[in-house]
């Protein structure tokens, strides 16, 4: 593909999201789609993962091998096919991030995984605020 791939698809406007490009570390050879999360790889066993809401780099994953194919699955999960193995990722469930960071008093970084996870429109926002 290339660097600097991609951009974002409002699917209620059927018309490009206003939001940019993402800016991959690397060249990417491989990339999908999967739950609130756009996945690239190198090819060289490095998958980066990163959110679709604020475009940031959450995550970078060492494979087994090169990753030759990365698909999205049911449930926000995505395959990663490499060299060396067949691997499914699992999104961890919000409420369990947020209840860790909390217990860890990181109240900032659950802020900021509201702010990512939800907009400032979405009606789940409010029910998890009060929670």
């Amino acid at each position: 593909i290339q660097e600097s791939a991609g951009f974002f698809f409002n699917l209620s406007t059927q018309q490009p999201s206003s939001k940019g490009t993402v800016t991959w570390p690397r060249k990417v050879v491989a990339c999908a789609a999967a739950g609130h999360y756009i996945l690239g790889s190198t090819g060289v066993g490095q998958l980066d993962v990163f959110g679709v809401r604020d475009q940031k780099n959450c995550q970078t994953l060492t494979m087994q091998g090169a990753v030759v194919s990365i698909c999205s699955a049911f449930g926000g999960r995505a395959i990663v096919a490499s060299e060396g193995s067949l691997t499914c990722l699992d999104p961890v469930p919000f409420e369990r991030q947020v209840k860790k960071l909390l217990l860890q008093a990181r109240i900032a970084d659950a802020l900021d995984l509201l702010n990512s996870t939800f907009g400032p429109e979405d009606p789940s926002r409010e029910s998890q605020l009060s929670r």
